[in-house]
């Protein structure tokens, strides 16, 4: 069940990829700010209004859930993680040997 519910969430935030990413507005958090939520206006108490770049109407979103919130930030911490690169300094010691250091 708990594989369905990761499976389901993930592909919901995959459906505001681009630059989408969590907005706090009024209490609650919104995927927005991709090119069909650039802008947005209150729905309701839980929902808001979309628009694109020429403020034409694109939808609604609804408020994330803390698990959609929560899926969105381990993501964006294993993207970090990912992107992490290494570097290696490698010198030459006294005896002619090498010795080399990785951060």
């Amino acid at each position: 069940m708990k594989i369905i519910l990761v499976i389901i969430l993930a592909t919901l935030l995959a459906g505001c990829a681009g630059s989408a990413r969590p907005n706090f507005y009024r209490g609650h958090y919104y995927m927005s700010g991709d090119s069909n939520c650039r802008y947005s206006s209150e729905r309701t108490d839980t929902s808001i209004n979309c628009f694109n770049s020429d403020k034409e109407p694109t939808g609604y979103r609804d408020a994330m859930t803390d698990q959609e919130l929560q899926m969105y930030q381990h993501n964006q911490q294993m993207e970090q993680q990912q992107n992490k690169t290494t570097n290696t300094n490698c010198y030459r010691t006294y005896g002619g040997g090498m010795n080399c250091t990785t951060y």
